[in-house]
């Protein structure tokens, strides 16, 4: 993992992919892909089989080579934030931060620290953006994927393409939606950085910004998040809830794509049944989970096991001895997840401990059979995504249009 990553290695590994890629990959690829026959679903279209295998590749370029580089550079989209909606977020109060997360802040050495975030959709009426919520306005806040050690929500980033694909199938109820840029995570055999809880500490950061800096009622809070993404909204939730912050409850509604929450690979038991063997054709999950690194950035100086066993870290885990009652005081809750996606077992246990906690009526699962991992965010995901994106709308209007609240 990452054996190329010093020159001239490096270098020489990049001409191998590049020329392996032009004269091999490539034109296998798109023969492969027009064959009904080898493509990893005979349902696929050519296109899908093309994206998922040139996935799979960049992936494996990134474990072997460069490793994860920050894709937006702050500095330089704070100078155009007029064009990028970028804003400043200031980092939680420390005092917010108590109990179980505050002990694992403490052995991580991790403290909040300042942050940005990006906005996107209705501005003010002089063009500015992060104006201050209007009566009764609703927002989503999302958290962007990349399994704790990449990603953004900038909007050349494809998590972008969720929070837009939602504000323009919800046009007219939701008109702003916000996304926030958490510390990445990084361990040996680069320095290691931003471990748990750093990733929750950002994410109640921004929570706290929307709430007390804006004026957004928690009432009409859309939380959401993509992949790792998901779980930093889960936990934060959790924390909302059993921390027990003076006026700063829970959101209303808590959009799931694809939830990442098993980090230490507890359903992956190697059998031909497993979606980790059964679907490794068809998602790009192999590398990320298997090699063990996001793992390993996720703990920082906490036991290795602590992914297994901590609920935390790893929400779905097998492993954890009493998952009852994780998620209770959850608001209403939508799924979604792709059933050619390598972690799908892990989604549905997550599903099933939800549903015990809040009720059925409270949960809203949705599983697309053809569909890969955080299929949301690419575009050229159809039809799921155009389905999925009128299902998070019906979703929506039934509890802001309709103030459907279900009791628990």
């Amino acid at each position: 993992m990452f054996a190329f990553r010093n020159q001239p290695l490096k270098a020489l590994y990049l001409l191998y992919f590049a020329v392996t890629g032009l004269l091999i990959r490539l034109p296998y690829w798109t023969i492969a892909s027009a064959i009904p026959a080898c493509r990893p679903k005979r349902t696929w279209s050519m296109r899908r089989s093309f994206e998922v295998r040139l996935l799979n590749a960049m992936i494996n370029r990134l474990f072997c080579v460069i490793g994860f580089p920050p894709e937006v550079d702050p500095v330089k989209d704070s100078k155009a934030a007029s064009t990028t909606g970028f804003v400043w977020v200031d980092e939680i109060p420390e005092e917010f931060i108590k109990g179980e997360v505050a002990a694992m802040a403490k052995k991580n050495s991790v403290l909040p620290a300042r942050i940005y975030g990006y906005w996107f959709g209705k501005r003010a009426s002089d063009g500015s953006h992060g104006q201050r919520a209007s009566p009764g306005e609703l927002v989503y806040y999302h958290i962007h994927g990349g399994g704790f050690i990449a990603g953004s929500c900038s909007p050349q980033s494809t998590s972008a393409k969720i929070p837009l694909g939602v504000l323009d199938q919800c046009a007219g109820k939701v008109d702003r939606a916000f996304g926030i840029d958490y510390r990445l995570a990084s361990a040996a055999p680069f320095p290691p950085s931003n471990p748990f809880p750093a990733a929750l500490m950002d994410a109640l950061s921004g929570y706290y910004y929307l709430v007390k800096t804006l004026g957004f009622s928690p009432r009409n809070m859309i939380l959401g998040g993509d992949s790792a993404g998901s779980h930093i909204a889960v936990v934060l939730v959790r924390y909302l809830e059993t921390a027990k912050i003076s006026s700063l409850s829970g959101p209303r509604a808590l959009l799931l794509v694809s939830p990442a929450m098993d980090w230490g690979c507890t359903h992956d038991d190697n059998s031909p049944s497993s979606s980790m063997e059964l679907n490794s054709k068809t998602d790009f999950w192999t590398l990320i989970v298997r090699r063990g690194y996001a793992a390993r950035c996720i703990c920082g100086s906490l036991d290795a096991d602590e992914v297994l066993f901590n609920s935390w870290l790893a929400p779905a885990s097998l492993k954890i001895s009493n998952p009852a009652g994780l998620f209770h005081g959850f608001p209403r809750t939508c799924i979604m997840a792709g059933g050619a996606e390598q972690i799908v077992d892990s989604i549905r246990t997550f599903r099933d401990r939800i549903i015990k906690d809040i009720g059925e009526s409270n949960v809203t699962y949705l599983e697309y059979p053809d569909a890969t991992h955080d299929f949301l965010a690419q575009t050229w995901h159809e039809p799921e995504r155009s389905e999925a994106l009128m299902e998070i709308k019906g979703f929506l209007t039934d509890i802001f249009v309709e103030g459907r609240d279900r009791s628990n």
